[in-house]
């Protein structure tokens, strides 16, 4: 997984021109709902988006409107992993772990006249994340 990272210390990352940086705190995610509002929010996505795991997909695989504000580069930072979605069943979380996986894949395989963003997945310590991600 090429755009997918555990970091030893948390992240660090400064804001500048052209990047965004969204982070997902699992404190503030714990439940589906919770997590799809707070990704629609930080990632600008359209009034359509349908909160399922394919709508999901779909968003994080097309991002078209960030290039519209200017944004070249993505950092999603994942804090407090183990708590995400802990107020669902261990399934729904890897299933959206799957799709952030999948989609970092996507993105970082595009030939680079077919990209417009530098995209990034960074998790923060924790102590279930390599576990999930053989899981999934």
């Amino acid at each position: 997984m090429k755009n997918i990272k555990q970091l030893k210390e948390n992240f660090s990352g400064k804001p500048e021109a052209g990047l965004l940086i969204c982070t997902i705190d699992g404190e503030n995610s714990k439940t589906l709902a919770a997590f799809y509002q707070n990704i629609a929010t930080d990632l600008f996505f359209p009034e359509h988006f349908g909160a399922n795991l394919d709508a999901f997909y779909d968003m994080l695989c097309d991002l078209t409107w960030l290039e519209d504000k200017g944004i070249e580069k993505l950092h999603i930072v994942v804090r407090n992993y183990d708590a995400l979605l802990a107020d669902e069943d261990n399934e729904q979380k890897l299933g959206v772990l799957s799709v952030i996986r999948d989609s970092a894949e996507e993105w970082y395989w595009l030939e680079k006249e077919e990209s417009f963003l530098d995209f990034g997945v960074f998790v923060e310590p924790s102590k279930t994340f390599k576990k999930d991600l053989k899981e999934i």
